[in-house]
């Protein structure tokens, strides 16, 4: 961890924080994100002398809308993505995000969060096509750029997924299940419209991310520096079978039908049935 030590701490270094993630924001638009709420929170935590905010997971989230069951260690989960911010950035319009839906102020409806947000991402993204705003361009080819390494394997694995209505990797055909260069290279033209609008909203999400954090880290008080923990280093330990990096590999141990189990917890005091964790 590399943040600034308080004048009058330079042997101890022990600091209090607070853990929270993201969706636990207010925010109008039915889910905590990176906009006003967030930037809120980071100036409280500043003048109650706070140094750090733990988070939790930031990976895209699948079965059971968890944290620890996300489709990609590297992914954003773009339901954090602020519209707000998008106005600010003109990639999105005031009128873009009326009418909002009647939200539920104390629970997150995922449902419909997702609906209405899609449909705000899939106006962003319009409006990010038809963009002449040369630093922005300029900005989305640095990222492309710089996370080659894992964005074209998730965008595809998430097209792919769109495509077969969302059943798991291991019900594809195999061309896209296990692809040769020349199967991969068709699948990516046959979704290329799909690829690049979810390498779009990876960019707004990590744009965002990346804003809240270094706005985090120059936050100053008389005895505070604010340090943002990285978000994936979690949910590294608790992938699930049916995510991205699980497709990416071709283990043949996981074409095997015993390798798709899940792990359950034996019943115990605390209940008698078995818990079904949903991890391979």
């Amino acid at each position: 961890m590399h943040f600034k030590v308080a004048a009058e701490d330079k042997t101890n270094h022990r600091y209090s924080g607070v853990l929270v993630h993201p969706t636990s924001f207010p925010s109008p638009y039915g889910i905590g994100d990176m906009g006003r709420g967030a930037h809120e929170f980071i100036d409280f935590l500043a003048m109650a002398g706070q140094h750090l905010w733990q988070v939790l997971p930031l990976g895209p989230s699948g079965n059971g809308n968890s944290p620890y069951q996300s489709y990609s260690v590297f992914a954003g989960q773009t339901l954090l993505i602020s519209p707000e911010l998008l106005i600010e950035k003109k990639l999105l319009t005031e009128a873009d995000v009326h009418p909002i839906p009647e939200f539920n102020a104390d629970r997150v409806d995922y449902d419909k969060v997702t609906t209405y947000k899609t449909s705000l991402f899939k106006k962003a993204y319009e409006h990010f096509r038809h963009t002449a705003d040369k630093n922005l361009l300029e900005e989305y080819d640095s990222f492309q750029s710089n996370n080659q390494y894992w964005l074209d394997d998730y965008c595809l694995y998430m097209a792919g997924k769109d495509y077969h209505n969302g059943l798991p990797w291991y019900e594809w055909e195999d061309s896209l299940l296990d692809p040769t260069p020349k199967e991969r290279a068709s699948w990516m033209k046959l979704l290329a419209s799909e690829i690049d609008y979810y390498r779009f909203i990876q960019f707004a999400f990590f744009s965002q991310w990346y804003e809240l954090k270094d706005y985090a880290n120059k936050k100053e008080s008389p005895s505070s520096a604010i340090f943002l923990s990285l978000p994936h280093l979690t949910v590294q330990m608790y992938g699930q079978t049916k995510n991205c990096l699980n497709w990416i590999p071709k283990d043949i141990l996981w074409k095997l039908p015993e390798f798709r189990q899940i792990i359950s917890v034996l019943p115990d005091s605390s209940g008698a049935t078995r818990s079904m964790t949903g991890m391979p």
